[in-house]
């Protein structure tokens, strides 16, 4: 009877013991998509910046292309296309 006791004790533990190490593999599974999810979405978040960063570039320099075109600053032969080309070389 004592033995029988100490075998369903044992037998007991180990099934605990299955449950908490599947239940600590889920959790892990988890928490893996989890980072895979966020470390996927920080790649698609930077090439957002880039491109904003490549817009804000473009922006300033039609912004300082047109006025330097308004203030004559820039020979009238030279259209605000061509000026801007010439500013984005600079930037570059």
């Amino acid at each position: 009877m004592r033995v029988e006791k100490e075998q369903r004790i044992t037998e007991d533990a180990r099934i605990s013991a299955e449950q908490n190490v599947a239940a600590k593999k889920s959790a892990a599974n988890v928490l893996q998509e989890k980072y895979e999810d966020t470390m996927a979405s920080i790649v698609q978040m930077e090439a957002s910046i880039v491109q904003m960063e490549e817009r804000l570039i473009n922006a300033q320099s039609t912004s300082e292309a047109t006025l330097h075109y308004q203030t004559g600053s820039v020979k009238e032969h030279q259209s605000p296309r061509f000026v801007k080309f010439l500013l984005l070389e600079t930037v570059e």
